[in-house]
């Protein structure tokens, strides 16, 4: 062996030692056989070299250049980065947060440097995944049950009234589904032949007009956090072309909502704050220097409004659900347990849970009549045995 490294036959003796320690070259990884791959997919340059044999020009594996690759190979990347993610933050490190009464007590922070929704902490719960095999693994204590409540298309109600949105308002006014509602006032006939409805009280039943009625809610969603045309056009897996179209043609066809947001982002520009008008809440930012700041603070400034007001309407639910259990002394009953944005879950005792879900509802809905006095922007209670998907 020593003869054939000295005198440089590197063949030979990759040879002697697969015949010879092939176990042992395979249980440390220094032997790989045909057919199998040993890379560190956490391992950026390790990554961007492999995704080179298909992608040569690709510069980054980072998550917008790798967004818009379709092969097989980088979609089982981006699965196996979405899990891993997954686990590291909500797998067997939330053990470590189960105290002596085997209950978690996350941290909630009210006041964020956004202005607006609360954030959670040690562990983030408002980030917890929401599939029903995570989530079922929250139950109540023996003999409660979980009363969940929450608002239903709140922001974009909110955003309708302060824009003073005609076809909106007409639309949450007869109950209508405002994302298939959106639908058929953008695809038209498009959406009338697929299956949906021009009076459209729920979701659509067929699956064509399920597709249209997603890209409705993906346009509104766009408008509603500044997300560009690139974005919602990666995120619909529609062309750039195709998606610009569908954006201005939903301008077109909300033009009160579409002039409310723009004006709210060249206010922010222009005097390097927002303010919302229900609660006077107020955003402020840094004088920006550069495009990429002036960007970001313009789409800020266009979402503060609705969700800073969506925000302050959860919180003032919370206050009054609080001053209930203190006021009718029912603490003994019911427990406040986790806001997750415009979603409240409370505990509840077996013979308590169906008055306190009536009482929930009702409690959140007297604070969306604080922004809208019509009473339209209602919330759904459910009570479970364990948390459900939201």
């Amino acid at each position: 062996m020593l003869t054939k490294l000295l005198n440089g036959d590197t063949e030979g003796l990759e040879m002697l030692l697969v015949s010879r320690h092939l176990k042992f070259l395979k249980d440390n990884d220094m032997f790989i056989e045909k057919g199998s791959l040993n890379m560190n997919f956490n391992s950026n340059a390790q990554l961007l070299s492999f995704f080179n044999i298909w992608y040569p020009t690709l510069a980054s594996v980072g998550v917008k250049p790798l967004k818009k690759l379709k092969h097989p190979v980088v979609e089982a990347y981006k699965k196996y980065t979405k899990a891993s993610k997954l686990v590291s933050s909500f797998g067997r490190k939330m053990y470590n947060y189960i105290e002596e009464d085997r209950r978690i007590h996350a941290g909630f922070t009210q006041l964020v440097p956004t202005g607006s929704r609360m954030s959670s902490s040690k562990p983030n719960m408002q980030q917890a995944p929401s599939t029903e095999q995570y989530r079922s693994m929250f139950i109540p204590r023996p003999g409660w049950k979980l009363v969940d409540s929450d608002y239903s298309s709140a922001e974009l109600y909110i955003s309708a009234y302060l824009a003073g949105d005609k076809k909106l308002i007409y639309a949450i006014e007869q109950g209508y589904d405002l994302h298939s509602y959106s639908a058929y006032q953008i695809f038209g006939q498009k959406w009338l032949d697929a299956g949906g409805s021009a009076t459209p009280v729920g979701k659509p039943a067929t699956r064509e007009a399920g597709k249209l009625r997603g890209q409705s809610k993906s346009l509104s969603f766009s408008l509603l956090y500044g997300t560009g045309v690139v974005s919602f056009s990666e995120n619909s897996n529609l062309p750039v072309a195709e998606g610009k179209i569908l954006m201005a043609k939903y301008y077109e066809t909300f033009p009160e909502l579409a002039a409310f947001f723009k004006q709210s982002g060249e206010n922010a520009l222009k005097f390097n704050y927002v303010r919302e008008p229900h609660f006077g809440r107020i955003r402020f930012f840094n004088k920006p220097k550069n495009g990429m700041e002036a960007s970001h603070n313009k789409n800020a400034g266009m979402n503060y409004p609705p969700q800073s007001i969506n925000s302050s309407i959860m919180k003032y639910a919370l206050c009054l659900m609080k001053k209930y259990i203190e006021e009718n002394e029912v603490d003994d009953k019911v427990k406040l347990l986790l806001s997750v944005h415009d979603q409240q879950v409370s505990e509840a005792r077996d013979d308590y849970a169906d008055e306190w879900a009536l009482i929930q509802t009702e409690l959140m809905e007297k604070a969306a009549k604080f922004v809208i006095p019509s009473g339209v922007l209602k919330a759904e209670s459910e009570i479970m045995n364990h948390w459900t998907k939201g």
